[in-house]
């Protein structure tokens, strides 16, 4: 599982800077290393934030809540969005979709476990 998960990791980023090489070279529009950059960032904080709430915060999976929230961006729907994004060359406005619903993601995740008192900053033990 964790080979699995490192290989997906490293796929994802390959993919990511083969599609923000793209849009630098092809496609001519502001700022794409920083959109391509923000996609990468948004993928790998989705992934990261997702196994923390596994391995951290077992009562925020309680009957299935997050199950809608994991889905927001999970990695079938960044694959799809971009495979769909490459075939169309649209590879700039693949990377801002991706980067935009990638931080959405994430911030739906905290806001989720913010409301409900989950998670929250912890305590340095007393001396």
């Amino acid at each position: 599982a964790v080979f699995d998960a490192v290989t997906d990791r490293y796929a994802d980023a390959l993919m990511l800077a083969g599609m923000t090489v793209y849009a630098v070279r092809f496609e001519d529009l502001p700022r794409a290393e920083v959109v391509g950059a923000l996609a990468l960032a948004g993928a790998l904080i989705v992934s990261y934030s997702r196994a923390r709430i596994e391995a951290d915060l077992p009562q925020a999976l309680e009957g299935g809540a997050l199950d809608s929230i994991f889905g927001l961006a999970s990695r079938d729907v960044r694959l799809l969005v971009a495979a769909v994004g490459a075939v169309a060359g649209q590879c700039y406005w693949t990377l801002v979709i991706l980067a935009v619903i990638s931080g959405a993601t994430v911030a739906w995740r905290l806001a989720y476990l913010r409301a409900k008192g989950i998670g929250g900053p912890t305590r340095p033990p007393s001396a």
